[in-house]
C-alpha cells in the first residue's frame, strides 16, 4: 500500500497516521503498527486497516509474528462462540468493535454453519455500517456460498464497493461446486471487468468449469492465461490442466501437460488415467495405472474406479481381477465408487456371480449399485434375477 491514496490526505488530525503508515518496509514494524492503530482508532479508522492487512500480508518479512497475532485473534472469537454455534457474542456499546475479531469469528464458522447463522451475522455487520468492508463481506460470501444460498452471496458481491480477487473466486468456486459452469465462465468475464486479475486458485475453478462443460476452446484460452501469469509450475493447476483436457477427450495435449509437470501425485496420474478410461484407448489406461504403481504412487478411490471402468471396457477379467486384488489390499474395497465400479467391471465381463459377491460384501449400497446389478442381469439375459432385484431395490425404499 505504499503511496497509496487511503481518503486521509485532506485530513490533518490523521497526518500522523498517513506520515506513520507510508513508512515501515519491513513486516514486524507494520504488524505492530496495525495492532497499535486497531485498538487505538474507532471504527471509522479502522475501515482502512483490516484491508491493507488483508493486501500487506503476503509481503510481510516475520511470519511467525503475524500469524501469532492472527492466531490470538482468531482464539479469541473461538471463545465468544457457544458450543452449538447458535448465537455469538455482539460487544455491547461500552465495548470497543473490534474488525478482525468479526474476521476471526467468521473464520471460526467455515464447516459448521447454518443458513440462519449467516443471516445473523450479515445482519449484525450491516446494523454496525461495516457492510463496505471487502475483508469481511468475502467471509460473508464464502459463508453463503457453503450454505448453497448463491443468490445471497451474489448480492453481497455486487453490493461491495470493492471487490478483491477473493470476493471473485469465491463466488466462481461455488457455483463451479454446484455444477452451475456456464455462470462461473461468465463471473470470470465480469472480474476482468472490473480490472480484477485471477489467481491461480480462480483459474483452476475456471478449468474445471471448461471441463464440466467439455469446452475445450475456452479451456485453452484459459491455459494461455496460465501460462501468460507463470502458473503452470504450480501442481494444482498442472493437474487441473491435465484434467480439463482429459475430459474434453484431447488426450495428446492432456499427456504433453502430464509429461511436463516437475511433480506428479495421485492426482496428475488419476486425471490421465481416468480420461483414457472415458475415451480411449483403453490400454492406454492400464499402461499408465502400471506406471504409476511402478513409479511409487499409490492410487486413491478414483484411480481404482478408472481402472476398473477401462477394464471393463476391455472385457479384460483377468487384469480386472489384478486390480480387485489390489483393492483389497488396500482396504478400499468397501468403499462405494470402488464397489460399484468393481460391480461394473463383473457385469461387463459377463462374470455375475462375481458381480453379486461384491454387491452383498459392500457396507451400504446407493442406487448405482442396484441399477449397475440389475443392468447386468438384464444384458446377460437373466431377466428374472433383474426383475428380483428390482422388486428387491423397491422394497428397501431406495430411488434415485
Amino acid at each position: 500500500m505504499k503511496g497509496q491514496d487511503v481518503s486521509l490526505e485532506n485530513d490533518s488530525e490523521h497526518g500522523e497516521w498517513k506520515n506513520e503508515w507510508c513508512m515501515p518496509e519491513d513486516g514486524f514494524h507494520l504488524t505492530k503498527l496495525l495492532e497499535r492503530k486497531s485498538r487505538a482508532y474507532d471504527i471509522n479508522e479502522r475501515f482502512f486497516i483490516a484491508p491493507i492487512l488483508a493486501e500487506e500480508e503476503a509481503k510481510f518479512n516475520d511470519i511467525g509474528k503475524v500469524n501469532n497475532f492472527k492466531g490470538k485473534v482468531e482464539d479469541t472469537a473461538l471463545k465468544s462462540f457457544d458450543p452449538d454455534f447458535t448465537s455469538f457474542h455482539r460487544p455491547t456499546d461500552s465495548e470497543p468493535l473490534d474488525i478482525e475479531y468479526l474476521m476471526g469469528m467468521a473464520k471460526t464458522w467455515h464447516g459448521n454453519v447454518t443458513l440462519q447463522n449467516v443471516r445473523s451475522l450479515h445482519r449484525y455487520i450491516y446494523s454496525k455500517g461495516l457492510e463496505s468492508l471487502t475483508c469481511i463481506m468475502n467471509h460473508v460470501i464464502s459463508l453463503y456460498i457453503e450454505c448453497q444460498s448463491m443468490h445471497n452471496a451474489e448480492q453481497v458481491l455486487e453490493m461491495l464497493s470493492y471487490r478483491n480477487e477473493h470476493s471473485w473466486t469465491s463466488l466462481i468456486s461455488g457455483h463451479v461446486k454446484s455444477g452451475q459452469f456456464e455462470f462461473a465462465l461468465n463471473l470470470h468475464q465480469k472480474m476482468l471487468e472490473d480490472c480484477v486479475l485471477p489467481s491461480s486458485y480462480t483459474l483452476v475453478a475456471l478449468l474445471k468449469a471448461c471441463a464440466g462443460l467439455k469446452d475445450l476452446e475456452r479451456g485453452k484460452h484459459i491455459h494461455e492465461q496460465i501460462k501468460k501469469m507463470n502458473f503452470l509450475k504450480e501442481l494444482p493447476v498442472g493437474n487441473t490442466l491435465v484434467g480439463m483436457y482429459a475430459k474434453c477427450g484431447s488426450l495428446e495435449d492432456a499427456q504433453e501437460i502430464f509429461e511436463n509437470l516437475l511433480f506428479r501425485n495421485v492426482v496428475s496420474w488419476t486425471a490421465l488415467i481416468g480420461g483414457y478410461a472415458e475415451h480411449g484407448p483403453f490400454e492406454e489406461a492400464l499402461r499408465f495405472f502400471s506406471q504409476m504403481h511402478e513409479d511409487g504412487v499409490s492410487p486413491n478411490d478414483v484411480s481404482f474406479a478408472c481402472t476398473l471402468k477401462a477394464c471393463g471396457n476391455l472385457r479384460a477379467i483377468n487384469k480386472g481381477h489384478e486390480i480387485h486384488a489390489n483393492v483389497v489390499l488396500t482396504g478400499s474395497g468397501s468403499e462405494l465408487l470402488v464397489g460399484n465400479s468393481l460391480i461394473d467391471m463383473y457385469a461387463r465381463c459377463g462374470s455375475l456371480v462375481e458381480a453379486d459377491y461384491v454387491f452383498h460384501k459392500l457396507d451400504s449400497r446407493n442406487i448405482v449399485s442396484w441399477t449397475t446389478l440389475i443392468g447386468g442381469y438384464a444384458e446377460g439375459g437373466y431377466g428374472l434375477d433383474a426383475l428380483r432385484y428390482f422388486d428387491q431395490m423397491k422394497s428397501e425404499g431406495v430411488q434415485g
